[in-house]
């Protein structure tokens, strides 16, 4: 169930629903919130939402370390990947994923 109100000048969405994280977001339009609630409450009903606030605090960085620990030491070659990465890792260990797209990722990456 959603709910749209006016708050500090700016229209608030707040949905829940069980089995779905709560959501809140602000919009400067009523039209732009209602098409949002639509949209999400849609994709709920048919079990398609997918909660992304976890990639908010995933930085690129963390992804690297993790390959680098957990994929890279049972590869053949696993030096000059560790290097390769660790040149990536320092250009963006703090960049947030969700500002990411993949093309500019792979065409980033110094591999």
């Amino acid at each position: 169930m959603a709910t749209i109100r006016k708050r500090l000048g700016k229209w608030q969405v707040q949905i829940r629903k069980k089995h779905y994280p709560n959501i809140i977001k602000k919009f400067r339009e009523k039209s732009s919130a209602d098409k949002y609630v639509r949209e999400i409450e849609v994709m709920m009903d048919r079990e398609q939402f997918q909660d992304l606030s976890a990639a908010a605090n995933t930085t690129l960085g963390d992804i690297l370390k993790r390959y680098v620990n957990e994929i890279t030491p049972s590869k053949n070659g696993a030096q000059w990947e560790h290097y390769k990465i660790n040149l990536n890792y320092k250009k963006y260990n703090q960049k947030n994923i969700n500002n990411f797209y993949t093309k500019q990722i792979l065409k980033n990456l110094e591999i």
